[in-house]
C-alpha cells in the first residue's frame, strides 16, 4: 500500500494514544518494508524519526502490563523425534521448539518457547512470546522476537512487537514463575535469519531505526540457517 510520508505521521498521532499505541507495532505502514511516495523516505525511518522526536517515545509508556494471575510458565516440552518428522520446517513453531533447551554464548540457555502473556480471553490481540534465554553468567535474560527465514515483514515490526511485549509482561512475576533470579535483567531483543529480510535492513542505512533501537535497549541476533546464532549488535 502506497503511504506519503504526511500519511504516516498523521496515522501517528492517532495510533500512539494511550489506548492505542500498544498496537503500533501491528500497523501496516510498520509491518511493511517500503519507500513514501512523496519523499521516497522508508516507512521504518520515518516513524523511528517521529518516535525519537519532540519526548515522542513517551507514548510507548503507555504500553501496560497484561495482568496475568496464572503462572508464565507453562512446562512446555518439544520432542525431537516428533519434531523430525514434522511437515512444517520452516514455520516459527518449529524453529522455536528446535531451538529450545539449547546453549548460545551470549544469550545463553533457551528456557521456554510461545510463553503467553494473556491474563484472559478478554485480551484480544495480546501475543506470546517467540523465545526466551538466560544466561546464568551475565544474569540476563532475553525476551527473543523470532522471525522465519523467508518472513518479509519489517525490521522496524520486530523492535516495536517485542518492545511491547516487555512493557506488558510483568518481569517480577515471570522470573519467580521461572525460578530465575529476582535481579536478572529482561532484555527486548531481535532473533532474525541472517541475510533474511530483517537482516539486510540492519546492514542498510537505517540510522533512525537503529537510534530508536538504541534508545529501546533491543538487542539484535541473527540465526544462521543450522540454527547457529551469531553474536548481537
Amino acid at each position: 500500500m502506497a503511504y506519503s510520508e504526511t500519511d504516516i505521521i498523521n496515522r501517528l498521532e492517532q495510533d500512539t494514544t494511550p489506548t492505542n499505541v500498544w498496537r503500533l507495532y501491528k500497523r501496516e505502514y510498520v509491518k511493511n518494508i517500503g519507500m513514501t511516495s512523496d519523499t521516497k523516505r522508508p516507512f521504518a525511518e520515518v516513524v523511528s524519526a517521529w518516535l525519537l522526536k519532540d519526548d515522542h517515545l513517551k507514548r510507548l509508556d503507555n504500553i501496560k502490563n497484561v495482568i496475568r494471575n496464572q503462572s508464565y510458565d507453562m512446562k512446555h516440552t518439544a520432542d525431537w523425534e516428533k519434531l523430525k518428522k514434522s511437515k512444517n520446517k520452516h514455520s516459527e513453531k518449529f524453529i522455536a521448539k528446535a531451538l529450545f533447551h539449547d546453549t548460545y554464548d551470549e544469550i545463553g540457555y533457551m528456557r521456554d518457547f510461545q510463553t503467553p502473556l494473556k491474563g484472559s480471553e478478554k485480551d484480544v490481540g495480546v501475543g506470546e512470546i517467540d523465545l526466551f534465554s538466560y544466561n546464568e553468567k551475565t544474569n540476563k535474560v532475553y525476551l527473543l522476537e523470532l522471525k522465519r527465514e523467508d518472513n518479509t515483514e519489517s525490521l522496524l515490526r520486530c523492535v516495536l512487537e517485542i518492545y511491547t511485549y516487555w512493557k506488558q509482561l510483568q518481569h517480577k512475576q515471570f522470573l519467580t514463575n521461572f525460578k530465575i533470579h529476582d535481579n536478572a535483567e529482561i532484555i527486548p531483543a531481535v532473533l532474525v535469519f541472517q541475510d533474511g529480510k530483517q537482516h539486510q535492513q540492519f546492514k542498510s542505512n537505517l540510522t533512525e531505526t537503529k537510534k530508536l533501537m538504541k534508545n529501546l535497549g533491543v538487542k539484535f541476533f541473527t540465526l544462521r540457517p543450522s540454527y547457529k546464532v551469531n553474536k548481537g549488535e
